[in-house]
Formats: C-alpha cells, sequence, structure tokens
C-alpha cells in the first residue's frame, strides 16, 4: 500500500510540475507574441542574425524591405555575395561589441533610394556574444531634403548678384520697351521702319526673357500666379521649341486635369527649357512626349511634398540621356556639357518649380532617353479666362500719379500712358508722390490711379506711400510695379491694398488693359 501511495505523490507532483511548465510555456508565448507584435508595428526593418550571420529573426517591415529569408545566409540573399558584406556593421559589433552605423545604396530589388543600418550585439549571462540586432531604416526622404538644401544654399549665393542685375537692367529695358511700342503705334504697318522695329522689339523680348532667367534665380523672382489651363499652354509651347526642326512631339492629358496656379512667364521658362533640352538631346531627330495627369499624394509617400491634389507632368525624350557622372549636377548653375550653354537652363527650371511649391526628378538612361517628372500643386475648377495672343491696345481716360525713381522709366511711361488718353503727373519717389496726392485732394482733382514703384532705394519706396496715401484717402486705386524685389508684395498684392501687378519692363498693350480693368 505505501508504494501505491509513493506512486501517486509522484505522479501528482509531475502533473503539477508540467501544469506549471506549460503555464510558464503560455507567459513566454505571450510574452514572444506581444515582442512580435511591438516590432511588427515599428516601421524601420529589425532583424537578428547570428555569429555565423544566418537570419534568425526578421519583423514585418524589414521582410517588407528585404524579402523573407529566415534560416539563410543574409549576405547571400541580401547583397548577392559569397563572403560578408565590405564594413558589415554586424560584423563589426561581433569583434567589439559596440554598435555601429553605416548608409549605403541597397540592392536594385529594394524599394529605397538610400538605407541606413545600425548593428548592436546580443550577449549571453556570461557575457559573451550569441547575436547581433540589425534595423534597417529607409533614409531616402531625408537625404532628399538634405540635397535640396544643399542646392537651395548653391543657389543663394547666386540670387543676390542676379535680383541686382535684373532690377537694373529692366529699367534699362522698360525705357527701350516703351520707346518701341510708342514708335510702332505712331508708324504706318505697311512701313518698313515698322518692320525695322517688330525686329528690334524681337530682340528686346529675347532680353526681357534673359532677366526673367535671373530673377527665377533672385530672391525677388516671387511666382505672381494666375490660374492656367495646362491643355491650352503645353501644345503651344512645345510646338514653338520645336518649329522647324526633325523633332516630333504627342501631348497626352487627362480630360478631367485640374488646373494649376502659377506665374505663367515662369512656368513658360520651364517648359521652354525642357523641351529645348529635348530637343537638343536628339539632333538626328526623334519624339518629345508630354503627358499631364491628375495625382494625389499621400503622407506615406517618399516624396518631398506636401500631402494634397498636384499635376503630373512628364517631359520625355529619346536622345542620348544623361552621363552618370553629371546626373548630380544638371541642376547647378553654370554646370553644362554644351559648347553653347549657359548652363542656366535647368537651374532656372528647378528654382522656378521649387518657387511654387512643387518638385522636380528625372530618370536617364545613355541613348535611350530621359524624363523629367513634375509635380505643381493642382486647383479644381474652370479657367476664369482663357489663354489669349495679342492683346489690343485699350485707351482710356483719367488722371494717373506715375511713381517712380528712373528718370527714363518716368518719361517713357508718362508719353505711353499720355498715347494712351490719359493725364499724367510723375514723382520721383513716396515722398513726392504723398505731397502730389495731398495737393491733389486740396484742390478736388484727386488721382484716378496710382502707379507706385516698389523699390526706391535711398527713399520712400511704393509700399510705404500707398499706406501713407491710403490714411488720407482710404479709396485710392493703386498698381505695384518692380524690376525686382524680395517684398512679397509683388506676388501677394491683393493683400496689401493694390488693384493689379504691373512687373517691368512695360508692355504698351499691358498697360492699357490694366488701366482699363481697374477704371471700367
Amino acid at each position: 500500500m505505501g508504494f501505491s501511495r509513493n506512486n501517486e505523490t509522484e505522479q501528482a507532483d509531475l502533473a503539477r510540475q508540467l501544469a506549471e511548465a506549460n503555464a510558464r510555456l503560455d507567459v513566454v508565448e505571450g510574452e514572444r507574441k506581444r515582442l512580435e507584435s511591438l516590432l511588427d508595428a515599428i516601421n524601420d526593418g529589425v532583424s537578428v542574425q547570428d555569429r555565423q550571420f544566418h537570419v534568425l529573426y526578421q519583423n514585418r517591415a524589414h521582410k517588407e524591405l528585404a524579402g523573407d529569408h529566415l534560416g539563410e545566409l543574409c549576405y547571400v540573399k541580401y547583397s548577392k555575395l559569397d563572403g560578408v558584406c565590405p564594413g558589415c556593421p554586424v560584423e563589426k559589433s561581433f569583434l567589439d561589441g559596440k554598435p555601429h552605423l553605416i548608409e549605403k545604396i541597397p540592392p536594385p530589388d529594394v524599394d529605397a533610394a538610400s538605407i541606413e543600418i545600425s548593428a548592436s550585439s546580443l550577449f549571453d549571462d556570461d557575457g559573451r556574444i550569441i547575436a547581433g540586432v540589425e534595423v534597417v531604416r529607409d533614409v531616402s526622404i531625408r537625404r532628399q531634403m538634405e540635397d535640396e538644401l544643399r542646392k537651395r544654399q548653391k543657389l543663394e549665393s547666386i540670387s543676390i548678384l542676379a535680383g541686382g542685375i535684373a532690377h537694373d537692367f529692366n529699367n534699362i529695358l522698360a525705357a527701350i520697351l516703351g520707346n518701341i511700342s510708342l514708335a510702332m503705334v505712331k508708324v504706318d504697318h505697311d512701313d518698313p521702319v515698322y518692320a525695322k522695329l517688330q525686329k528690334t522689339e524681337q530682340g528686346v523680348e529675347r532680353a526681357c526673357r534673359l532677366t526673367d532667367q535671373l530673377l527665377a534665380f533672385s530672391r525677388g523672382g516671387a511666382p505672381v500666379k494666375e490660374r492656367i489651363s495646362l491643355p491650352e499652354l503645353l501644345p503651344e509651347t512645345a510646338d514653338f521649341i520645336l518649329s522647324g526642326s526633325n523633332v516630333e512631339f504627342t501631348f497626352q492629358c487627362s480630360d478631367d486635369l485640374w488646373d494649376i496656379e502659377v506665374d505663367k512667364g515662369q512656368f513658360n521658362q520651364v517648359i521652354q527649357n525642357l523641351v529645348l533640352n529635348a530637343r537638343q538631346a536628339m539632333s538626328q531627330g526623334g519624339k518629345v512626349s508630354i503627358l499631364a495627369e491628375n495625382c494625389e499624394i499621400y503622407s506615406d509617400e517618399k516624396k518631398p511634398l506636401v500631402p494634397g491634389r498636384y499635376i503630373r507632368l512628364i517631359i520625355s525624350d529619346q536622345g542620348q540621356g544623361i552621363a552618370p557622372a553629371h546626373r548630380d549636377m544638371i541642376f547647378d548653375p553654370y554646370f553644362t556639357t554644351k559648347e553653347a550653354g549657359n548652363g542656366l537652363g535647368l537651374a532656372v527650371v528647378y528654382s522656378i518649380v521649387r518657387r511654387h511649391d512643387g518638385h522636380i526628378s528625372f530618370t536617364s538612361a545613355l541613348n535611350k532617353g530621359t524624363s523629367f517628372t513634375l509635380f505643381l500643386p493642382a486647383v479644381s475648377g474652370s479657367v476664369s479666362e482663357t489663354l489669349q495672343g495679342q492683346v489690343p491696345v485699350q485707351k482710356g481716360q483719367g488722371r494717373i500719379l506715375l511713381m517712380d525713381d528712373e528718370l527714363e522709366v518716368r518719361e517713357i511711361v508718362k508719353e505711353m500712358l499720355e498715347v494712351l488718353g490719359y493725364e499724367v503727373l510723375v514723382a520721383s519717389d513716396g515722398a513726392q508722390a504723398i505731397d502730389l496726392y495731398r495737393e491733389a485732394l486740396a484742390s478736388n482733382r484727386t488721382f484716378d490711379v496710382v502707379i507706385m514703384d516698389l523699390t526706391i532705394p535711398g527713399g520712400i519706396g511704393g509700399r510705404e506711400a500707398f499706406t501713407a496715401i491710403r490714411e488720407i484717402h482710404p479709396e485710392v486705386k493703386a498698381v505695384v510695379s518692380s524690376g525686382y524685389s524680395n517684398d512679397p508684395v509683388m506676388a501677394n498684392y491683393q493683400d496689401y491694398g493694390f488693384c493689379e501687378v504691373m512687373p517691368k519692363p512695360y508692355r504698351f498693350e499691358t498697360v492699357g488693359k490694366i488701366l482699363s480693368k481697374i477704371l471700367a
């Protein structure tokens, strides 16, 4: 009987021990599952490797980034090598027991442009290294941001000089273009002189485009935006650039393509420069393709853009492609591989796109072609005013106060306004403009419109003068004007009370149209 009782006691002890062991296993299993859930919630890839570099564990992000390779050698499956990867941080950690960090370009089958790998060792109770933990992070966006910052810093050094040159040059061009416009009005269209004036005007227009490019670098090149429809603008611009060449052009866009708000002059430069580059890359002929489509950017996408609605614009050619050694420099100012190039084209494109809160990137293959992809913020609805060609001269009547510090500009714009039918008084700075306006009010002969030059070196500028005039006459109507300014007034003139904006140099037709619109 004693033997039986002892046997029963032993069996009970065994059952209790087994139950306790199972309970402990359940706890361990629960902890393991919670740990795996925690690691799977991390966006960084986490893996564990033994001393021979076999993969013992991968979390969800690591499998998505590199594939499921449990039990396999990491350097074989991740890097297609026969031995440990050069500079492997896990190996370094095995050697000294310390954390290590590297950054590298991943294999082509990994969906990331740049990854950061950190590694630390796992120790047993005796302090011996038994495994390594590897954490892989996609740093593509961070690197893109750093590259963008470096590019901006490069452009900053030239922006101050460019803006100053553009300001002075635009004042000169304003006088030249104004005189040509007046001469063309006074000469019969059949007169041979008229044709000469037209050619001279075209030359000045080319000079204006050069100052536009300089302004694109400068901090004062803030876009004066208007709403445009791409299906109207893109084919016309591309056809003009490709006219007379052996390059074909195709355009494709969504039927419900959203509009964009851009500075039309600056945006035209973007398209012209990209299409011209494509044409020059195909000296033996080929095809330029432009695709415009709606696109929504979400917060989890790997693009340096604010989430929202965008137009994706892809301009592709079949040319020689961009050499790998040049790809990091193509947006740098004054970098060019063309004998007759000045290296401004793509740098201007980059500056304008960034100034419009957009993004530009490219892909290229030697002898297969290049594609530039632009993202520009979109707006919904229809365009209020369709794109038009030459604007007819619109005359009017009324009293105009013109303020500009340049004598030549004052004289020619005054004459232009008088030809358009207006009575004009001029001021050389803000203080004189305020005095003239106060005198006009006192004599009950107020001005219908004031045109204010924004930047007056050493004197009261347009913004300050307009503020003072509004205090004595709140109903004043004003147009802000400048050839260059780092002031946000030019881009957001309505926020400062101005009715319109008139960038220099002035075109006869544009002056007439703006005044007619204000006084209508």
